[in-house]
């Protein structure tokens, strides 16, 4: 395979066998299927299923096992019978999406949206089955829908939550004042709204933030690297992927992230990956620029080192505070001092997430008792009343 004459864009599973890869193949507009779980892969060039300009294929969605729905750019596509064929949708003068990014949402298999930012941006809204759309005004310059559990978002220059029983949305514009981003995902984890975007004008900084009262106070952190996707398994395992290579993996819902090892076999692919996808809490694909992944037990293994950590903005990490943390390594006791502050509290957590302690502080200096921790690498995070401060303790 020649890699660099691929650009894959958005991927779909409708079980563990059936999945789908939308992007360029060899050069051309193409819809990838794999129906073994992705030992092999057949094509379909979108110049064989319409006439004119094929477009350019960005997103493809299921949202039954033989109803599927498709977005390009200039076009959008339907299959009724799970991929076999696909034919074009009329959307008359409504979809004039020709150059930008597009994604697409179906809650049903008649009830969908589509949107797309091109020179102002758009939104459509179907609701039987593509035969009739309308404008929604609500979604200008949609990038990207997500959906968990049920909980319907989408993400521009501001997030948006759905109510799938009105078809309304809610909307709350520039999360944090951050004017200087690019949100790229959002996600509805049960009333914990994640963004993720990526600074303006950079090619290598990324936001990761979340609210959990709607907006009305935020826990953020600014990332070396871009980020793309965001999906969650379940309630507390979730990854993200973006302009470095592998995944990031949460354990907790959210609340702090590890790099997960990743091996191309030797294919030269490149690991950075676009989009993400999991059939179930183990089985999961992704998209490179240029490649297809797959995992069967959940991303791998976390690698020994912390990627980032979001932190609460209302708790600055100021410089200069150091806390004396020792013996280090240490077999039963670990002695904080924090000198001339005060100890407020101290989270620990394993490299795979797990938290392992978290407890109240007063005073200056303290002695833990570690004596029950496995043997191992654990990330410290001391909380003092002039801020906080982090470093790596290891347990011999």
């Amino acid at each position: 395979m020649d890699y660099m004459s691929n650009s894959f864009k958005n991927l779909h599973f409708i079980n563990k066998d059936t999945g789908f890869v939308v992007g360029k193949f060899d050069g051309l507009s193409t819809v990838i299927r794999t129906l073994d779980g992705g030992n092999s892969w057949d094509t379909t060039r979108i110049a064989d299923i319409t006439t004119g300009v094929p477009g350019n294929p960005y997103s493809i969605t299921f949202p039954s096992d033989s109803v599927g729905y498709m977005a390009c750019t200039w076009k959008l596509f339907k299959t009724l019978d799970g991929g076999e064929n696909w034919f074009q949708i009329d959307t008359g003068e409504v979809y004039t999406n020709t150059i930008a990014d597009v994604d697409i949402l179906f809650l049903n298999n008649d009830t969908g949206y589509v949107g797309w930012a091109d020179g102002g941006a758009g939104g459509l809204l179907t609701t039987d089955g593509g035969l009739s759309w309308v404008q929604d005004v609500n979604l200008w310059g949609v990038r990207h829908f997500n959906s968990y559990n049920g909980q319907i978002t989408s993400c521009a220059g501001a997030w948006q939550v759905l109510n799938v029983d009105s078809l309304k949305w809610s909307s709350v514009y520039d999360p944090l004042n951050y004017g200087t981003y690019s949100f790229r995902n959002s996600l509805n984890l049960n009333g914990k709204i994640i963004i993720i975007g990526n600074k303006m004008g950079s090619g290598s900084a990324g936001l990761y933030s979340y609210t959990e009262d709607f907006g009305q106070s935020w826990v953020a952190y600014e990332m070396g690297g871009t980020l793309e996707d965001i999906v969650f398994v379940n309630d507390t395992t979730g990854f993200m992927v973006g302009g470095f290579w592998g995944t990031l993996r949460t354990t907790d819902g959210g609340d702090t992230w590890f790099k997960t090892e990743i091996d191309d076999l030797g294919t030269g692919m490149s690991k950075a990956f676009r989009e993400i996808y999991f059939v179930n809490d183990t089985l999961g694909f992704a998209v490179s620029g240029d490649g297809i992944y797959k995992t069967t037990n959940a991303g791998g293994v976390n690698q020994q080192e912390v990627y980032f950590w979001p932190y609460d903005l209302s708790v600055e990490e100021e410089k200069g505070i150091n806390v004396g943390i020792y013996p280090n390594p240490a077999q039963n006791v670990l002695c904080l001092d924090a000198d001339e502050h005060e100890l407020h509290a101290v989270r620990v957590y394993s490299l795979d997430g797990r938290e392992v302690l978290s407890q109240q502080l007063t005073g200056h200096t303290i002695n833990l008792d570690i004596s029950e921790w496995p043997v191992g690498t654990y990330l410290m995070v001391v909380e003092t009343n002039k801020g906080r401060y982090r470093a790596q303790v290891v347990k011999e």
